[in-house]
């Protein structure tokens, strides 16, 4: 084998706050470290120039989301949405989470990937090494093996505070079939790999230099690590995979013909990608141990997980391990614009927005935070703080308390837009 050079659980916590601004990707980039250097990360210098969209970006952007998934209501029979009592679901970003495991090596995860469809014109795809803890200590190849997809879905969501739409199981012998549809990568490996047989013999697997991969073998170099190696250095090499393979998708006469030929899962999200400006990156941690046998999420990797979402993921998704808060974000001074600035702040404070509309009038004077259960205070006070540099006042917005009796409408929270923030 010598390759030579040529969805309801129990809640228990509230989401991590956003720490960072909104920034975009306005075209392909495929930003991430050299291979045999330890993980190093940063978003490109560019993201300062970028971040100057960021605004443009939530009032085109989010309203192309809302005009194509909430444009006519399910939430209330008022169809119109320039009308008082206008309601409407918003649909979630479209997300992946994958989990490639290795039958080779007993089913062992080798990789976490996160597809991320933004909008009509950008994606993502974010790695994060097996070995990564989340907060509560937890190695996600070792949720892995106890729980399967499940339990790593739990301890992704506790990372980036937020659930994903959909989770599929890609094992290396399938990541082979799907990669060979697309068939020969060119890759530029800088280092030779090494692999261990069960026995624990090794033996030269690739050689160093410019490689033109099959699928089977895109999938081996995918599972591979070398002996005493650091998963960054594999994580790395997957992200460089990526780019490959999604280049190649792009190229395609018709992707249709290079993709599996299902609806769901990678199929869909590997045709959408194809033709997005697109970001394929990898996570910033940093080591657990001298050993470097785990990482963890450091301030870097913080910071980048805020612009991620807050870059990507316009509409975040409910965790199903953990319990964030709903919110219905209603316009009260007809001006559907600040809808949208309100709803980012509103998902900023680590909560879900699930329904958009209009009050059921216009002309409101102040904006209010509305909840109805005691237990979610907390929450509705963070909103009100996040809604602060938006007040003409600088203040935190009003919140106010009502009954679960009352009608409360369609979310655990509903913001109402006054005339109080400023334009």
């Amino acid at each position: 084998n010598l390759y030579t050079s040529s969805k309801s659980k129990p809640k228990s916590k509230t989401r991590p706050k956003s720490k960072t601004s909104l920034a975009t990707s306005n075209r392909r980039r495929h930003i991430a470290p050299s291979a045999n250097r330890f993980w190093r990360f940063g978003f490109p210098a560019v993201i300062g120039v970028i971040a100057l969209s960021a605004v443009a970006l939530i009032v085109v952007g989010a309203r192309e989301v809302i005009d194509s998934t909430i444009g006519t209501s399910d939430a209330s029979t008022i169809t119109d949405p320039t009308q008082p009592g206008y309601l409407a679901t918003v649909a979630p970003t479209q997300s992946l989470l994958i989990a490639h495991s290795d039958p080779d090596s007993g089913d062992q995860l080798v990789g976490v990937t996160i597809m991320i469809i933004s909008d009509e014109r950008t994606g993502a795809i974010l790695l994060l090494s097996p070995r990564l803890q989340n907060d509560n200590g937890t190695v996600l190849a070792d949720a892995y093996n106890a729980g399967g997809i499940d339990a790593l879905e739990g301890a992704v969501e506790t990372i980036f505070g937020l659930g994903f739409e959909e989770t599929q199981d890609l094992p290396t012998t399938t990541l082979a079939t799907t990669l060979s549809l697309a068939e020969p990568y060119q890759y530029q490996l800088l280092d030779d790999l090494i692999s261990v047989d069960g026995d624990g013999n090794t033996m030269l697997a690739f050689e160093a230099g410019t490689l033109e991969l099959t699928g089977e073998q895109g999938a081996d170099l995918y599972r591979l690590i070398n002996p005493g190696e650091v998963d960054g250095n594999r994580v790395e090499r997957q992200r460089v995979l990526w780019e490959q393979w999604l280049d190649m998708l792009n190229q395609a006469d018709d992707v249709t013909l290079v993709v599996p030929p299902f609806e769901d899962g990678i199929s869909h999200f590997l045709r959408e990608l194809a033709t997005r400006n697109l970001v394929i990156e990898s996570a910033p941690v940093v080591a657990a141990d001298e050993d470097v046998s785990s990482y963890m999420v450091g301030d870097t990797a913080e910071r980048w997980i805020a612009e991620a979402v807050e870059s990507f993921i316009l509409w975040p998704t409910a965790p199903s391990t953990f319990y964030v808060p709903t919110v219905e974000v209603l316009d009260g001074v007809s001006n559907p614009d600040l809808r949208l600035v309100v709803a980012r702040q509103v998902i900023d404070a680590g909560a879900i927005v699930t329904v958009a509309g209009n009050n059921e009038s216009f002309g409101v004077a102040e904006t209010v935070v509305v909840y109805g259960r005691a237990e979610i205070q907390d929450e509705a006070e963070d909103i009100a703080i996040a809604l602060a540099p938006l007040m003409a006042t600088g203040q935190a917005a009003g919140v106010s308390y009502q009954s679960q009796s009352d009608e409360l409408g369609y979310a655990d929270i509903t913001v109402i837009i006054g005339a109080d923030i400023a334009t």
